[in-house]
């Protein structure tokens, strides 16, 4: 037979004995034999999308801020700035579960922390540590 395999076959010892043959069972799995036809009597209907330029922009603006490359700033932090950043969190002097964490990679102004929190953070320098209160 002719087989068109798809992958690696599994193979099985059958018998194994010293002094005789080897005996397997191999298994693949084979590609169906199928013919296309039918093809001249499909009706396809093309979509097209009208694009505006502020949808362009928007796009642009979203794969410029998912590809920005960061560089070490010697000036204070502002807004999209990207900080390495540990801190810990405490309600009425006590730490929280999730409220902590080291090396954490936060841009300025992405709203990903609690409110005032990257507020706190512009203007800070390298190596500066900071108390906030929110």
């Amino acid at each position: 037979q002719k087989l068109n395999p798809a992958g690696a076959p599994a193979v099985e010892p059958k018998s194994f004995e010293k002094g005789k043959d080897l005996e397997y069972v191999a298994t693949f799995e084979v590609f169906p034999e199928f013919t296309v036809a039918g093809f001249d009597t499909i009706a396809v209907e093309r979509l097209s999308a009208d694009v505006a330029d502020s949808d362009l922009d928007n796009m642009l603006e979203v794969l410029r801020k998912q590809n920005v490359r960061f560089e070490v700033a010697d000036r204070a932090a502002q807004n999209e700035d990207q900080l390495n950043i540990d801190f810990v969190g405490k309600v009425d002097g006590e730490v929280f579960a999730g409220g902590s964490a080291t090396a954490t990679q936060l841009v300025l102004g992405s709203g990903r922390m609690i409110p005032g929190f990257e507020d706190g953070l512009v203007g800070a320098k390298a190596g500066e540590e900071r108390v906030l209160n929110v």
